[in-house]
């Protein structure tokens, strides 16, 4: 299991400190060189400053990491890869090209440690799981992305909206401007 940190600022200077949060987290890549972790040590979910520890109860700190599945893929397997030909639903594509496709193209930049750069690569496994339903947790607890500007809470629902719906491909009538 890897960790994040994040450094927070607790109070205006002259009485400012820094806290260090710990987030349990598939990938901690920024830059340099990223390696998925093997199935066995990746968490099921990816979890920013948000999480707390423990059973997940929450509290002030919010929801747990740990094993739990998402209830939202009930429907889904994320444990298997899919070959299904299909483009990104339009409203889809758009918030992963303008702001997933900085880092996560292909090749991928940098380090981030898969491509988004078709419908068929979110379809694919990365630590054990399906992509797209790592994008809905980075995107969820605004993890990613990691540089400016952040998605808006429209974008946020409607990636985490089509993730949780299986990541369904674009509709054969529907056309993208």
């Amino acid at each position: 299991m890897r960790f994040g940190w994040s450094l927070l600022w607790m109070a205006p200077a002259p009485f400012a400190f820094v806290v260090a949060c710990r987030a349990e987290l598939d990938t901690t890549c920024v830059g340099g060189t990223c390696e998925p972790l093997p199935p066995s040590a990746a968490s099921s979910t990816i979890t920013s400053s948000s999480a707390g520890g423990g059973d997940g109860s929450g509290g002030s700190g919010g929801a747990g990491g740990g094993g739990s599945v998402d209830p939202c893929f009930s429907t889904c397997d994320t444990a298997v890869a899919t070959t299904n030909p299909g483009q990104f639903p339009c409203a889809v594509e758009t918030i992963i090209v303008d702001n997933c496709q900085r880092c996560h193209s292909n090749p991928t930049k940098s380090g981030a440690p898969f491509a988004l750069d078709t419908y068929e690569s979110a379809q694919q496994l990365y630590a054990g799981k399906v992509i797209f339903s790592r994008v809905k947790g980075a995107v969820e607890s605004k993890f990613m992305p990691l540089s400016p500007p952040a998605l808006t809470d429209d974008e946020i629902t409607t990636l985490s909206e089509w993730a949780c719906a299986c990541a369904p491909s674009r509709a054969a009538n529907e056309t993208c401007p």
